[in-house]
């Protein structure tokens, strides 16, 4: 273990050792301005803590966090997992993945954005301003989802949504489709090859009615 001023920096290799080893870190930080995480095959989790800016990036690693606060967030993984819960950053949440899956529960933040190329989202208590998705073959599914803005791109990727309001909804994809049950959508506007566009709204006794078809 060195430390570089404010880099602290750990070997994944003793000397004159040709294996890995498996070591598991513990910190305790106080509330920072910034933290930042890196690692190649390491499972990273992080857990109430507050820090204005903080950025995490592993290759193969699961990342999980839960009870943060801040300004701004910023994951970057390959093909581990991530986990999210209880997450509340007001500026900026960027989330980028090749294969991994992305998990989130209960987040507040002024702009989301989700990139992944295959692999799959999952979200439920979203409270959203600006929100931008964007996969390639990845589906993605909310549930009681709130945000002012939302933008889906895909290539082959599906959309879902139970229980969402969104006050505009701007999609386009290639054959993938976009699904809204039980929601509200007050502008709505989906671009498609072959990929099909539906929302239903609840009637007064919680059963869904037909709203828009594409």
């Amino acid at each position: 273990m060195k430390q570089k001023g404010k880099i602290l920096e750990m070997e994944e290799q003793i000397s004159h050792s040709v294996k890995r080893l498996s070591v598991k870190f513990i910190f305790e930080v106080p509330s920072m301005e910034k933290i930042s995480v890196t690692g190649l095959s390491s499972g990273i989790t992080v857990s109430r803590v507050e820090s204005s800016s903080l950025f995490l990036k592993t290759l193969s690693g699961n990342i999980t966090l839960f009870e943060l606060k801040g300004r701004e967030l910023n994951l970057k993984n390959t093909s581990g997992d991530l986990y999210l819960k209880d997450i509340r950053f007001p500026e900026k949440i960027s989330i980028t993945t090749v294969s991994g899956d992305i998990k989130i529960s209960d987040m507040k933040t002024g702009y989301l954005s989700l990139k992944t190329t295959s692999g799959d989202v999952k979200g439920e208590i979203l409270e959203i301003k600006d929100a931008h998705f964007t996969t390639v073959s990845g589906d993605f599914c909310f549930r009681k989802t709130r945000a002012d803005s939302a933008v889906f791109r895909s290539t082959s990727g599906d959309i879902s949504g139970e229980d969402c309001t969104f006050t505009r909804f701007s999609g386009s994809s290639v054959s993938g489709d976009a699904t809204f049950r039980g929601s509200r959508i007050d502008e709505k506007s989906f671009s498609s090859v072959s990929g099909d566009f539906e929302v239903s709204l609840l009637k007064s006794n919680n059963q869904p009615k037909e709203d828009a078809k594409a």
